[in-house]
Parts: structure tokens; sequence; C-alpha cells
């Protein structure tokens, strides 16, 4: 089930590029996400990419080691 579109700050760790159609999951830093491990949907899944980590014109800020960028996704709720 989607209930709509929205941003969230997503988290690149282990240098793997979030693309469109990946699950976003809630991160362990608060306020962000991160991409899911795996293609099944648990509690913690926030919803899908709806872009590529190098899109033109995403914002992007830095949290202690981590780049973060400002992307669209779908957002899942009721699973």
């Amino acid at each position: 089930m989607s209930i709509g579109e929205g941003a969230v700050y997503i988290i690149m760790k282990n240098n793997i590029e979030p693309q469109n159609g990946d699950l976003i999951i809630s991160s362990d830093i608060e306020g962000y996400g991160e991409i899911a491990p795996d293609d099944i949907i648990r509690s913690n899944v926030v919803g899908k990419l709806t872009c590529d980590w190098n899109l033109t014109g995403l914002k992007t800020r830095t949290i202690g080691n981590y780049e973060a960028r400002l992307m669209g996704i779908v957002v899942y709720c009721g699973w």
C-alpha cells in the first residue's frame, strides 16, 4: 500500500549509490533513510525511491562521515 509521494534525506553507506526503485528503510541516524539490504518489505521500510543518486540538482548535506541527498520517494504505510 502506498499513501503518496514525499522526499527524505538518504544516506549513502558502503559506497553503494541508491537507485530508482530501491526500498528505503529508517537509518540508525535519526531523521535519515538508507537503502534496504534486500527487496523484502518489512516494518522499517519507509518507501521506494523515485530517482537516482546522481540526479542533477538534489540537495546534499554531510552527516558525520556520510553524504546525504534529499531524494523523492513513494511513501509506504500499513504493511
